[in-house]
């Protein structure tokens, strides 16, 4: 009864072990497939922060750009710092946002639905960001109140509202129709708007002032650390009004990280409860076999003494570990697959009965329970059985 007592805790340990390391090993490709995810832009060294300007003082255009433009220029002569810009929503933000457009030429076809993301920025808004243009040029100080209306749009909106066709050139209007008619000067990639799983959407970009829409975010790219430009940045807005008020200052990768910190968190913790348990199964099989060596000392010696090879004895100890093993794998194998159903919402680019992870992770308990099992085998065979006879 002691016997299958112990070998039964050996085997839920292995089993919940290898239950924790498939969890562990799915969040872990989870977040390896969303680093691998093309953002698009350039997250690094830049700095992000709210700058929203209050009704009814800013309700003027003219006003609100001359806010914009006055922070933008003394940000841009700080030492260190690459470009500025404001805009309306940045990356990972928001998933929404959008407005309604109609292309100029294009009957609407029966299922379309002509709504695209509409970000508002000032000049140099996405070329602070880090984008390049893959037709045609980015909007920039060209693109003023007094200048042609001007729009920048995504490879999605192409794709599905003017395919087989350059973009350039064309006309797009939002709203009514008696509104303007903006024209397309430039085609970027999608950038992750919508975060990392959303899927992409149509996007049109615009100059702020070229439309009655706000850009409520300052956007600084620089040198080395980005947060550590803040203060001079938020001295500079209340240089230009001191009742305005700055907050959720944040570099852009800090937002990111911000929509994966709780699938960290959730990948931190399996991971160490998935190593405790290796540990603990390893020393567990450890145990059981030492002792059973132990106990067995004398019937080892005997089996020496009448012709037994090492090979014989290292056989005869390891077998039992390895069919614990193979036991509570089989155990741990169907249990995971059930409990990784669960987690199916949380995993991304792979599946929750990946049988990749699943191999690997049953590799890895596989070599730990063998090297377990083959320290005490190895005493074992080192018995020595002339001591053993003489002993009886």
């Amino acid at each position: 009864r002691s016997r299958a007592f112990r070998d039964g805790l050996v085997v839920l340990q292995v089993a919940a072990t290898l239950v924790l390391l498939v969890g562990a090993g799915l969040m872990l490709r989870t977040l390896a497939n969303l680093n691998a995810v093309e953002l698009n832009f350039d997250a690094n060294s830049l700095l992000t922060m709210q700058v929203a300007l209050p009704q009814p003082k800013y309700a003027d255009p003219v006003k609100r750009q001359a806010f914009y433009e006055r922070v933008v220029g003394d940000v841009r002569a700080l030492p260190g710092v690459r470009t500025a810009a404001f805009g309306s929503t940045l990356p990972f933000q928001s998933i929404g946002n959008t407005r309604f457009f109609a292309v100029e030429g294009r009957q609407p076809l029966p299922g379309d639905e002509p709504d695209a993301l509409f970000r508002v920025g000032t000049s140099d808004y996405l070329r602070t960001l880090g984008v390049m243009p893959i037709e045609g040029r980015l909007l920039d100080a060209r693109d003023g109140a007094n200048a042609p209306h001007a729009v920048v749009v995504n490879d999605t909106l192409v794709r599905l509202f003017m395919p087989g066709q350059s973009a350039l050139g064309r006309r797009i209007r939002f709203g009514l129709p008696g509104d303007p008619w903006f024209t397309v000067v430039g085609v970027v990639r999608d950038l992750a708007e919508r975060g990392y799983e959303q899927a992409p959407k149509p996007g049109v970009y615009v100059a702020a002032a070229q439309t009655a829409g706000t850009a409520a975010n300052l956007i600084v790219r620089v040198d080395g650390d980005p947060i550590g430009y803040s203060p001079a940045v938020q001295r500079i807005v209340r240089a230009v009004d001191p009742d305005q008020p700055v907050r959720l200052i944040r570099s852009m990768t800090e937002i990111i990280g911000l929509t994966v910190g709780d699938r960290r968190q959730q990948t931190t913790l399996l991971v160490v409860f998935g190593a405790l348990a290796l540990v603990i199964a390893a020393l567990g099989l450890y145990g059981l076999l030492a002792q059973t060596v132990a106990a067995r000392a004398r019937e080892i010696g005997i089996r020496m003494a009448l012709g037994a090879t090492w090979r014989n004895i290292m056989r005869m100890v390891m077998s039992r570990g390895i069919v614990l093993t193979g036991i509570g794998g089989a155990i741990g194998a169907v249990l995971a697959w059930s409990v990784t159903r669960a987690m199916s919402t949380l995993l991304y680019g792979v599946g929750a009965s990946d049988p990749l992870t699943f191999a690997l992770v049953g590799g890895l308990l596989v070599t730990v329970s063998a090297v377990a099992c083959a320290i005490p085998a190895v005493r074992a065979a080192r018995v020595d059985p002339i001591a053993t006879l003489r002993c009886e």
